[in-house]
């Protein structure tokens, strides 16, 4: 049976969008199951949305991602942080694994707000206003968390290479 377009939309979407949307969740909620399950509502809401005519479609998803990542932390009513390994040691060019882990736990350890705006900018790949169109947060809001992020994670990490 052939796809209808919306089916073949959706995939495109998904293929596109889909791991870049999943690790988004997983930075806002802090925990890869707890990420695919929110991300499975974002899919399921797009699927019941007639959207497959905007022009922006990665921004839009990016924000049906925030906003059900944020009602998911809501409903949850806590926030999930890891705490930072001790063995977060970065010295060589072998431990890019380690290093990585290490990252990401530091992320964690950010305020939601800022680990959303490095999230974006880096992983992302967007500039400052579409982050700032995306948050609904002035422009100025959305760099200044980004250096407070800079800031506090060249803290962490630096503290935990000195351990």
């Amino acid at each position: 049976m052939a796809k209808s377009t919306k089916e073949l939309w959706m995939e495109n979407v998904f293929d596109d969008f889909g791991g870049l949307i999943l690790n988004y969740i997983k930075t806002i909620v802090g925990d890869a199951h707890q990420a695919e399950d929110v991300m499975q509502n974002v899919f399921i809401k797009l699927w019941k949305t007639e959207i497959e005519t905007l022009s922006n479609v990665k921004a839009y998803v990016i924000t049906a991602a925030r906003n059900e990542a944020l009602t998911y932390i809501r409903k949850r009513n806590k926030t999930h942080l890891r705490p930072i390994a001790k063995e977060c040691q970065l010295f060589s060019r072998e431990e890019n694994t380690l290093r990585k882990m290490c990252i990401e736990e530091a992320l964690l350890e950010l305020p939601q707000e800022q680990r959303e705006i490095v999230f974006l900018k880096i992983y992302a790949q967007l500039t400052f206003q579409k982050i700032a169109d995306t948050l609904n947060i002035p422009l100025n809001t959305a760099s200044s968390r980004y250096r407070y992020a800079m800031e506090k994670l060249s803290q962490i990490l630096g503290e935990k290479n000195h351990e």
